[in-house]
């Protein structure tokens, strides 16, 4: 969610990589996975935390159980929902031998939702919601700093729109299914060391020309876009009082993404080299449970998760019909004159890229309060973390997280509920001393520049307003 500025002062250190043009390939990475990173309802992956508002919840019935659960569509009556969070979130890192870097960053998550029981037929509803479960954002880089290698800026957004069809076929048991279209649009911004790119191209004989200024260029990644289609299953079983039991399934999906690549190897010369770009992003499974009883105007629940960030660590993409160019009329003329803009018989066009993360898990406790015309909520849970220490590196990064929440309402005469929030992320320092990844190699095949070792930082608060009308026939 924030993407901050790092820097590496030392000349850049290479190793080899097979498959020409990888580095140049590399930058599409980026749109994914660039400074702390987040999972819809966890600290792990690379979402938007607490979607869905700091109410939201697996157990929940209506427009706060929507986010999580299509089975909370079959409630009686009308209701819609508006929700905004916003985070503040402060990041610093320190990369061993370098001096700390980082700042602070806002940035405010929309939701909304709606609830409607069809009239005439007993224990159906449908739902609808609108979110952003997925979003990054990169502030702009200082020119001097080496961050500039893994993102001068950027930005990326999955916005997606569910519906949900919900029944309660016995008395106390509620189903539902439904569909979640995502669309994603990203772009991404990166300095390229083109010394490194001639030495994968021709050898270790060129070696001194990696770092050179001369031979550092830039790399503009734009009009991304892509949408698929998923599904989610739910159960809420109230059957035995003052028990309640609820999971949900989210499937997993793949992003097939389209946008164009803009590179100029070198900023002292005037070639460029342009091409679209045709790739892949996979959103992970997701699997919520809780377990629930009441006690009079009281309600303790244990929640827990799981989210299957390690199918979603390998992605794919290619360079379509790349071709040379140049921003000088005359020697782009002779390129083509000559036959030599086409450039896809000698450079790979084509690479898969994994970002080493691993399944995530956690759980916590939750309790809410209902009263005549009030409402309250705390809770607290915890998640792993989806990326080993051996991964890291200033842009793959993320953090094992206890996430505590507290919120309160008022129910007005009228059917409006209005909720605040407030919630902190705790999230633990991490001190990396292992790290042999970057966007040149995979851990068994570094270590590579920039170094990831250092120590990283996140502190991550949040506020919220929520506002539920609700019609009950």
């Amino acid at each position: 969610m924030v993407a901050l500025v790092l820097e590496e002062s030392e000349r850049l250190h290479y190793h080899r990589v097979p498959g020409g043009l990888i580095r140049i390939l590399m930058p599409f990475a980026a749109l994914v996975c660039s400074g702390p990173v987040h999972a819809r309802g966890s600290a792990a992956g690379f979402g938007m935390p607490q979607y869905g508002g700091a109410f939201a919840g697996v157990g929940e019935t209506g427009v706060h159980g929507i986010p999580f659960n299509p089975a909370a569509a079959a409630t009686s009556g009308f209701e819609v929902s508006a929700e905004w969070t916003q985070f503040i979130a402060s990041y610093s890192s320190q990369l061993t031998g370098e001096s700390a870097e980082g700042g602070a960053a806002s940035q405010g998550a929309p939701f909304a939702a709606m609830t409607l029981s069809i009239p005439g037929v007993d224990g159906v509803g449908v739902g609808l919601s609108f979110g952003a479960p997925y979003a990054r954002a990169a502030g702009a880089v200082s020119s001097s700093s080496s961050q500039r290698f893994h993102g001068i800026s950027g930005q990326l957004a999955v916005l997606e729109m569910g519906a949900s069809v919900g029944v309660e076929p016995i008395a106390g048991l509620h189903l539902g299914g439904g569909v979640a279209v995502q669309t994603l649009e990203a772009e991404s911004r990166y300095a390229l060391d083109s010394g490194a790119v001639l030495v994968e191209l021709f050898g270790d004989d060129l070696a001194d020309l990696i770092g050179d200024p001369l031979l550092e260029g830039v790399v503009d990644i734009t009009n991304v876009q892509g949408r698929t289609v998923g599904a989610v299953f739910g159960a809420q079983w109230t059957a035995f009082e003052p028990w309640t039991v609820a999971a949900s399934y989210r499937t997993g999906s793949r992003i097939p993404v389209t946008g164009d690549v803009d590179l100029v190897p070198s900023n002292a010369f005037t070639l460029t080299l342009e091409s679209e770009l045709e790739g892949e992003i996979v959103m992970p499974a997701e699997l919520q449970v809780l377990l629930a009883r009441r006690w009079g105007p009281m309600r303790w629940a244990v929640e827990g998760h799981w989210i299957g960030w390690e199918d979603a660590s390998v992605m794919a993409f290619e360079m379509v019909d790349p071709q040379l160019g140049s921003r000088d009329p005359a020697l782009e003329a002779i390129l083509e004159g000559y036959g030599l803009s086409d450039v896809s018989e000698i450079i790979q066009t084509q690479t898969d890229r994994s970002l080493g993360y691993q399944h995530t898990a956690g759980g916590g406790l939750r309790l809410d309060i209902d009263g005549e015309d009030t409402f309250w909520m705390a809770r607290t849970v915890y998640s792993s973390r989806a990326i080993p220490d051996e991964w890291v590196h200033p842009a793959n990064i993320d953090f094992e997280s206890i996430d505590t929440r507290i919120g309160a309402g008022l129910r007005t005469a009228a059917g409006l509920d209005i909720g605040v929030s407030a919630g902190w992320l705790f999230t633990p320092q991490r001190t990396i001393t292992t790290s042999a990844a970057s966007y040149l190699a995979d851990p068994d095949e570094g270590p590579v520049y920039p170094s990831g070792n250092g120590t990283y930082s996140l502190r991550l608060f949040s506020a919220g307003l929520n506002l539920v009308y609700r019609h009950r026939p």
